[in-house]
């Protein structure tokens, strides 16, 4: 047998969570400290046999982790479910329905008269499109969408997220459905009593999960139930870093891409402002240069109107050249 470091069985497991809830002196008080609100107290329970059969060949059978009646009329599903699942609610709805589908079953006069079916699922990860609960037990029912009338007391689902419960001290809980939900998110871990464990019910509760409690071949059966356990969350590790390496490299060949796209985007937009640039500045090159050059254009043909009225008037040619910087080739020309 493989030396196992912890003082209690791991509830999480297959083996360790049946131990557990398949013990009508444990799971009983489970049940009233998560009913408790509703002031719903339960007496007896009767474990049903896990595997429903299919209705139709085509079905498929199910097999629950915890199938009981309780106080001889209520029917409760318990599920732990440590894998994500997309379809996790689905699922769970198809759980209840079948279910409910089952107590009209081989019945010929039933008249569709139902008594409650309850379904409990303790989940290790958050539900998939559902808002992050604030608390870490959900309840659904059936509902008015616009009074919130309750539309039936026979169906109801609990989900008790695992995740959500931050609580790591003795010292904060307050409840005993939060005892509960603390000693199954992390009795695996304890290596020594805690003190809720010296009085009442916990005490049962630890007392049922000690290692040391185990005979040889139920310590045999629990290692395997934590091997697979462990097995379980290094595949779950696994696809996790595989989905984060591959979001890492699809943000990298993203940024890659919107760099080149970016750069190419830039030389194009640096290019239409030059141009754009280039012409604005050339149109105002070209505006001062015309104007200096029809200022010097004016200025000639002024001095040669000068001259011309100089010559005509018989001034001496070389009087007109000192006092219009023409030469007397061009006075003589005009």
């Amino acid at each position: 047998m493989t030396a196992l470091t912890t003082k209690y069985i791991d509830l999480l497991t297959d083996y360790g969570f049946k131990r557990v809830f398949g013990n009508k002196e444990l799971l009983i008080p489970f049940l009233n400290a998560l009913f408790e609100e509703e002031g719903k107290v339960i007496k007896s329970v009767t474990y049903i046999n896990k595997e429903m059969t299919p209705v139709n060949r085509d079905d498929r059978t199910i097999f629950y982790d915890v199938l009981c009646k309780v106080d001889g009329q209520e029917d409760i599903i318990i599920e732990m479910q440590h894998k994500p699942q997309d379809t996790f609610r689905e699922r769970s709805l198809y759980y209840m329905s079948r279910a409910i589908d089952e107590q009209g079953a081989g019945k010929k006069k039933w008249k569709y008269k139902l008594h409650p079916v309850y379904g409990i699922f303790i989940t290790n990860f958050h539900l998939k499109d559902v808002q992050l609960p604030e608390e870490p037990v959900s309840q659904y029912v059936i509902k008015n969408a616009k009074t919130n009338e309750v539309f039936t007391d026979k169906f109801k689902m609990f989900f008790i997220d695992l995740l959500t419960f931050k609580k790591t001290d003795e010292d904060e809980l307050n409840t005993d459905l939060e005892k509960w939900i603390y000693s199954i998110k992390n009795m695996g871990n304890m290596t020594t009593a805690p003190r809720m464990a010296s009085t009442g019910v916990f005490h049962h509760l630890y007392s049922e999960a000690e290692l040391a409690a185990l005979s040889k071949r139920e310590r045999n059966i629990y290692e395997r139930s934590l091997r697979n356990y462990r097995d379980m969350l290094a595949d779950k590790e696994t696809t996790k870093n595989m989905l984060a390496r591959e979001k890492k490299v699809a943000r990298e060949e993203g940024l890659a891409e919107g760099r080149a796209e970016g750069r190419a985007e830039g030389r194009a937009e640096g290019r239409a402002e030059g141009r754009a640039e280039g012409r604005a500045e050339g149109r105002a090159e070209g505006r001062a240069e015309g104007r200096a050059e029809g200022r010097a254009e004016g200025r000639a043909e002024g001095v040669m109107n000068v001259a011309r009225n100089l010559k005509s008037a018989g001034m001496d040619l070389l009087f007109i050249s000192q006092n219009t910087g023409l030469t007397i080739e061009e006075i003589e020309k005009l």
